[in-house]
């Protein structure tokens, strides 16, 4: 069971992981407030992880599985968060500007009250990533938070449409992933994601995702996000792959990349398809 901060507080003798939460949301806003972008990389972010958090605060060591479960609460709530990676105390979480409007939060009440206001703004669901709505005649659908946006994925396909290539499989690809994100699918989020690597190299005019990754002239950053998703490569291989055994070894929605890696890449097939380059 994954619980949102409100339903956190509502826990008995949680009162430590709430103020920790409050917390967290203070010092995020005041690194992204500090964060300056790389100079010609307009795209790069702010990322923390919970080993950053944890020596911010100067957490003893018998503290880790409390920064463990903040770090679940800090993937279902909708604070600023552009995308994560990992888990535990390995744990990254990218850190938009959206953040800043938690900076001085002292409460639960306070936050859900600055959320709820943000949500109304932006006209985006105030939904847990997983909930599920039952009507009298079954469950209704209720809309949730998505791996790509649509603005995103309708920009690559025009962009593919343009030079005449069959954008079918990689509508049906970018939708089905979203479908899967929204439902916590994590193993059919890996394999489609990985399907998305393999199936877009020809926009760039190549044959294979490590050639896009090394040849294609990307700037810094986005390079660096290139070659994270060839290093994911192999965990999709994993989440394939991998036998039954008496060893446990299940893959979760934390597992997979930040949205952001993705959004660059089908940004770069755009560009590429346009002939602007990078």
């Amino acid at each position: 069971m994954k619980l949102t901060a409100q339903g956190l507080a509502c826990c008995e003798a949680a009162e430590s992981d709430v103020e920790l939460f409050l917390r967290a949301l203070r010092w995020f806003a005041t690194r992204e407030l500090k964060f300056e972008q790389t100079p010609g990389e307009p795209e790069s972010e702010c990322v923390v992880s919970g080993r950053q958090l944890m020596r911010a605060f100067r957490l003893p060591a018998e503290r880790r599985l409390d920064v463990e479960r903040l770090g679940q609460v800090l993937v279902i709530e909708q604070w600023g968060r552009t995308g994560h990676s990992g888990g535990g105390l390995d744990l990254r979480l990218g850190v938009g500007r959206d953040v800043r409007r938690f900076a001085t939060v002292r409460s639960i009440e306070e936050y859900a009250t600055i959320k709820d206001e943000w949500l109304r703004e932006s006209a985006r669901p105030s939904l847990p990533m997983f909930q599920v709505e039952t009507a009298k005649n079954g469950p209704v659908e209720r809309p949730s938070l998505a791996y790509v946006d649509d603005v995103t994925i309708d920009g690559v396909v025009q962009a593919a449409e343009a030079v005449r290539l069959s954008t079918d499989k990689l509508a049906a690809l970018l939708k089905e992933l979203n479908d899967n994100y929204s439902r916590g699918n994590s193993y059919a989020c890996h394999a489609l994601l990985r399907a998305v690597l393999d199936h877009v190299p020809p926009m760039f005019g190549f044959q294979s995702f490590e050639q896009v990754a090394n040849s294609f002239p990307w700037g810094r950053t986005d390079r660096r996000y290139m070659r994270r998703l060839v290093d994911f490569r192999l965990q999709a291989d994993d989440a394939l792959h991998r036998q039954i055994s008496s060893q446990k070894a299940h893959l979760t929605l934390d597992d997979l990349p930040p949205s952001v890696w993705l959004r660059r890449l089908l940004a770069g097939c755009t560009r590429s398809s346009s002939g602007t380059g990078a």
